[in-house]
């Protein structure tokens, strides 16, 4: 396709860092960005973000079978026809992230002028998020269980290097560190939709705390065949989703997670990847408002335990 001066935004993640209010934003003003000729395509748009279109370059866990992605990639291309910028937001584009994929969307972005914009997160917050959207899912695992399986993904280092490797210069890195209505302010302003855009207080999809969580994942983790009745799994459902309401209608923040060591330890080694992040991106020392070290000593329990510990000896 033959592009002018045409812009193309690739919102690529990350989850639980606020990318329900941003897409929830662009869901609700659709009718005046498209009159702006900006469009946030319907094209493999499921559940307010482009899914489809993240698996359609081949990001996430779905496959897409070629018959379908032909007709996929000729909706979207028909629908972006006329737009004087295109939009495009799913977490889904960090999922099973590859340079094989990468180098897939650049060749689909040839003659836009693209901006890929990723929102990260202070990593222990963003663990704690993520884990606390698994058990909302109907995850089993204990947190230690997780966070042996997911803590290198929060390497955002190495998710960066990926990314550059076809878009470096033409990223934007935003922090989420403030409420979600700024967040979205300045991802309308990275688009050239402020004015467009009228701010929402309302938050999207918190993380209930690390109380709850257990509470839900004990639920989860039940044998409805083996250890309880049908009737009694049911009725567990049931509260388990009053629970869950309850805990969206106070915004209660997850906290007091239980952090192994070899966790707390591989956080650290984040800390140096972190500080390059910020000082090429942001042209600070510091990547998020608090160091790795200051962060884990103010907030991981277990590295609390182990400093009362130490005083307690001495």
């Amino acid at each position: 396709m033959e592009r002018g001066n045409e812009k193309i935004l690739i919102h690529i993640g990350l989850d639980k860092c606020g990318s329900t209010a941003i897409q929830a934003s662009f869901n609700r003003n659709q009718a005046a960005f498209d009159a702006a000729g900006v469009v946030y395509p319907t094209t493999g748009k499921l559940c307010g973000h482009h899914v489809s279109l993240a698996n359609l370059f081949g990001f996430g866990f779905v496959k897409i079978e070629e018959e379908h992605a032909e007709e996929l990639r000729s909706c979207l291309e028909a629908e972006i026809k006329n737009a004087r910028t295109v939009v495009l937001s799913s977490e889904h584009f960090s999922y099973a992230c590859s340079e094989e994929g990468i180098r897939k969307l650049a060749a689909f972005c040839s003659g836009f002028e693209v901006r890929i914009v990723l929102v990260l997160r202070n990593q222990i917050d963003w663990l704690e998020a993520q884990y606390s959207e698994t058990i909302k899912w109907g995850n089993q695992q204990t947190f230690e269980d997780f966070l042996a399986e997911n803590v290198d993904g929060a390497d955002y280092s190495e998710l960066l290097r990926q990314w550059e490797a076809c878009f470096d210069g033409r990223i934007e890195l935003l922090i989420f560190d403030a409420e979600p209505e700024e967040l979205v302010l300045r991802f309308h302003q990275l688009v050239g939709t402020a004015d467009l855009s009228p701010p929402q207080k309302k938050k999207h999809n918190v993380s209930p705390s690390a109380v709850v969580m257990e509470i839900i994942r004990k639920v989860n983790s039940l044998n409805r065949q083996s250890e309880v009745s049908q009737e009694t799994y049911d009725n567990l459902k049931r509260i388990q989703s009053d629970i869950m309401a309850i805990a969206d209608r106070e915004k209660t923040v997850g906290s007091n997670f239980k952090w192994s060591s070899q966790a707390v330890a591989r956080l650290r080694e984040f800390e140096a990847g972190n500080q390059a992040i910020a000082k090429k991106y942001l042209g600070k020392k510091d990547l998020f408002p608090e160091s790795m070290g200051a962060y884990i000593h103010r907030n991981v329990s277990d590295e609390k335990n182990i400093d009362n510990s130490q005083a307690a000896d001495q």
